[in-house]
């Protein structure tokens, strides 16, 4: 027999109550590997117009909610004030800035978890600015980092410049990697970044992946010439 679904739904607003439109939810799970405990997103929705948001199809498990501001709209965007630059902040359940500080929630086979509610808060945040090489990659990515592993569901991506600058806003305090956008596989250049107080100057994200030369040749006297050889380099998985 199929093992029934399970459903969890809720509503996000902001800290004073209003809803958030898009409001951006994720369910996360817990899973281990050879270096330790790491996160991985499950399934995601967002919220309607009323800041409604509608989980279905849920297996049975230990699972974190995470639910984050739009990802387009005015509700993006970050406001001033005579405080600085503020920008709806993201949280884990029940009111966490931090996985670390998340409550897990236990489904059960078909179980409707109803009025799980979110307030987003209102945060500062900061800009994080700098250079990229050459052939770094259009676009730059800030995620967030826990420990040594990247939470993918918590990231922000902007266009280089021209010049090959970038400059990212809306970015609250706490740490994350800089890297290329285009660097799905996780194997390029991750640069540490901690963001406290202020703006955060003068990174410099380099080339993707680092140059290789190779020299290629057949001994033997029955060897056929060389016309064209192809090479790759592939990573490799370490269990």
């Amino acid at each position: 027999l199929a093992t029934p679904l399970a459903l969890v739904t809720g509503t996000v607003t902001d800290a004073g109550g209003e809803p958030v439109p898009r409001a951006v939810v994720r369910i996360i799970a817990q899973t281990w590997s050879s270096s330790g405990r790491r996160y991985q997103e499950v399934d995601g929705t967002e919220a309607n117009d009323e800041g409604e948001y509608r989980l279905n199809g849920l297996e049975p498990g230990r699972y974190y909610l995470f639910a984050a501001r739009p990802d387009e709209g005015p509700l993006a965007a970050q406001v001033r004030d005579q405080a600085g630059e503020l920008r709806l902040g993201s949280l884990y359940y029940p009111n966490a800035a931090s996985i670390d500080g998340a409550t897990a929630i236990e489904l059960h086979a078909g179980q409707e978890l109803t009025g799980i509610a979110f307030r987003l808060p209102w945060v500062p945040c900061f800009h994080v600015r700098g250079v990229t090489a050459q052939d770094a990659g259009a676009e730059v990515q800030l995620v967030k980092r826990h420990n040594d592993n990247a939470l993918a569901w918590e990231s922000t991506q902007e266009d280089a410049a021209k010049d090959h600058t970038f400059d990212i806003p809306g970015i609250a305090p706490g740490n994350y990697f800089l890297r290329s956008a285009r660097d799905f596989g996780g194997h390029g250049v991750n640069i540490p970044v901690t963001v406290g107080t202020h703006d955060v100057n003068g990174l410099v994200l380099p080339a993707t992946h680092p140059e290789f030369r190779a020299h290629v040749r057949m001994e033997g006297e029955a060897a056929p010439p060389l016309a064209s050889v192809a090479l790759r380099l592939e990573p490799v998985e370490i269990y």
